[in-house]
């Protein structure tokens, strides 16, 4: 299961990339049978520029930091994170996704 936040939606519903975990949170127990959680959301970087940020949870049978290796992410077993640059939130989704569904395929 995955979702993507442009940084409008942050504006218009208040929220800040804090409430991102209850996100996740909901996403699980709206969808129980998930094994894996991503979220991907627009942030601003330290020069003022728009980065894509990534946040992966996964259940028992899957390594999330593993699954998000080829971007240097940090994270553990159950949650792993992600920073990318010069990228648009719908090109970082679809690089994201294969990624996973590449690394997932060859761990299974």
């Amino acid at each position: 299961v995955w979702s993507t936040i442009t940084r409008e939606n942050f504006a218009r519903s208040g929220a800040s990339e804090e409430d991102l975990k209850d996100v996740i949170s909901e996403l699980i127990s709206n969808s129980p049978e998930a094994k894996l959680i991503l979220i991907l959301f627009e942030a601003v970087g330290a020069d003022g520029k728009t980065i894509i940020k990534g946040l992966l949870d996964a259940e028992k049978g899957f390594d999330a930091r593993s699954l998000l290796k080829s971007f240097n992410s940090s994270g553990n077993k159950k949650t792993a994170s992600l920073t990318l640059e010069n990228k648009s939130l719908k090109e970082a989704e679809e690089l994201v996704l294969k990624a996973i569904k590449d690394t997932a395929r060859v761990l299974n």
